[in-house]
């Protein structure tokens, strides 16, 4: 913006250029002095404001040449309510419709959506995956093992084909797929090979303190594992079973048939190990 009037009626540019060449300077040399570019003296002396940027700093540069020239410094304040800024140009915008933004809308709900599918689908089938199927599984109280005459009568129940299961942490009993078939509860895999070589029996533990126990059987598969509590009793088909490892072999009474088992021969420090061959027999775990 240019300002052509000041105190008197003349400009404050033109009491800067009539005050330089009363001092005898030149353009150059002033602007040498004030350190500025010469086209700023010009802008000054010209009142042409708005080259010279902001009023803060214009104010600047007018004060510091009016110093230099002998100008009054009240005289550059006197022009400040006549000098406005430039306003900021208008930055012309569109108009956005409404259906747009109610497509942005859903659609960022649909991302949302669609990304905790993602999550928790996948999270759900594998939950299900998981489940163990009970449908086909009977529990029976935890009694302690009876030792069966094998001249005895059989009872009604053997006469009805079913058989008593175990409850356990591994579900390795399941009926046969015809409920009225005779004879003993089928098992995975290579445990049906395993019983048709060994004796019939049923292996015990008893814990009076608590260990850690793993039993693997002969199918690969852990028919039990973890950490159990003193007093919990457990039994499993002797031919099911192929190895036993004890954390705590103080803590634990192994059985077959009601026998107990030495677990000195299979200890290391506290820990015991062994084998059960095709015959029942506890053997020491190979290597």
């Amino acid at each position: 913006m240019i300002d052509h009037a000041s105190e008197g009626g003349e400009s404050l540019g033109r009491r800067l250029r009539a005050a330089r060449l009363a001092r005898d300077l030149g353009v150059a040399e002033a602007a040498a002095r004030l350190r500025l570019p010469v086209a700023l003296v010009e802008a000054m002396e010209a009142d042409d404001h708005a080259r010279l940027g902001a009023w803060v700093y214009a104010r600047g540069y007018l004060i510091s040449y009016a110093s230099l020239v002998g100008v009054p410094v009240v005289a550059v304040d006197a022009i400040r309510q006549r000098v406005a800024e430039a306003p900021p140009p208008l930055q012309a915008t569109t108009r956005t419709s409404r259906s747009h933004l109610l497509l942005d809308r859903y659609l960022r709900r649909a991302v949302y959506l669609v990304l905790t599918a993602a999550i928790v689908l996948p999270v759900v089938f594998f939950a299900r995956l998981e489940r163990l199927d009970v449908r086909h599984l009977t529990l029976q109280p935890l009694d302690p093992a009876v030792e069966l005459d094998a001249d005895a009568p059989a009872t009604p129940a053997e006469d009805q084909g079913e058989q008593p299961v175990v409850a356990s942490m591994t579900p390795f009993y399941l009926r046969q797929a015809d409920a009225g078939a005779v004879g003993p509860p089928a098992l995975p895999g290579a445990a049906i090979a395993a019983v048709a070589d060994s004796r019939p029996g049923v292996l015990t533990i008893r814990l009076t303190s608590p260990s850690w126990v793993e039993i693997v059987g002969r199918d690969g598969a852990r028919l039990e594992y973890g950490l159990l509590e003193a007093g919990v009793e457990r039994s499993f088909p002797v031919g099911s079973v192929k190895s036993i490892s004890i954390g705590n072999a103080d803590a634990i009474r192994v059985a077959i048939d009601g026998e107990p088992v030495d677990l000195e021969p299979f200890r290391r420090a506290n820990v015991a190990r062994f084998e059960l061959s095709s015959s029942g027999q506890p053997t020491p775990v190979d290597g």
